[in-house]
């Protein structure tokens, strides 16, 4: 089974007047899409559209097309003029307990020996809405290092204007994955995420170490983010209203 799971860390640092930085426990699923309905029959709190204690549902990701999100997925990368390549991963978080928020996932698009040669960022807000940035390679992916980058198109924080531009670098070693993206206003760098992960075998053993680990991770995800933009606001920091509010709805 090509699908896995990845542990690590998710670190959030803010430059400028009002910087700040934290850092806290992750892990998520790299679904071989593919794979699905075979994850939902191998392992014993995971399903595929359906109530389990970890679950995928089609619906919370692109899934325009009667195939669900692997057959969307690929009329998009098709669209968009792209191979949609011999394997298509999907970097996320489940549904736990019924509940999910994914700030972002990556479809990971693979030729047949496995190179990434195309990846897409499915980015969600917390009013409820997605936007996907199709990130074409600025090079051939080599040494396991992918690098892109994407004008702002969507609504994410409140605190952030929309005038900005992303740069993606994803690399790849030894089992271990690190995404980061930082975010330029008027060419300086004044915000980065980062995913620090290690890779572990998709297995029943696993699942329950992870769900003990970071229990309810989806919805500490989304406690922290307003807990962030609580301080931002008590430090005097500007909000911005939502520019764009017929956005996809997830």
């Amino acid at each position: 089974m090509n699908s896995r799971l990845y542990r690590g860390q998710v670190r959030h640092r803010r430059f400028g007047e009002r910087a700040y930085r934290f850092a806290y426990g992750v892990y998520y699923f790299c679904l071989d899409l593919a794979e699905l309905d075979a994850v939902d029959r191998q392992l014993a709190l995971v399903s595929r559209n359906r109530a389990n204690v970890l679950s995928f549902h089609d619906r919370d990701h692109v899934c325009h097309e009667p195939g669900g999100v692997p057959g969307a997925i690929r009329e998009r990368v098709r669209a968009a003029g792209t191979d949609a390549g011999a394997r298509i991963e999907l970097l996320t978080n489940l549904r736990v307990l019924g509940y999910v928020f994914n700030p972002v996932s990556f479809y990971l698009i693979r030729d047949a020996a496995g190179v990434l040669r195309h990846v897409v960022a499915e980015v969600h807000n917390t009013h409820g809405q997605r936007h996907l940035y199709d990130l074409a390679a600025r090079a051939a992916s080599a040494n396991g290092v992918y690098r892109s980058a994407a004008g702002k198109q969507f609504y994410v924080s409140p605190f952030i204007d929309m005038d900005g531009r992303y740069e993606f670098e994803l690399r790849e070693q030894g089992g271990r994955l690190y995404i980061r993206i930082d975010e330029y206003r008027e060419g300086t760098m004044f915000f980065q995420a980062d995913l620090t992960l290690r890779s572990l075998p998709l297995t029943n053993a696993n699942v329950m170490r992870m769900l003990a680990r970071y229990p309810l991770v989806t919805l500490k995800t989304t406690v922290l983010i307003h807990w962030q933009g609580l301080k931002l606001w008590l430090r005097g920091e500007r909000y911005r209203r939502n520019p764009s509010p017929e956005e996809s709805k997830a």
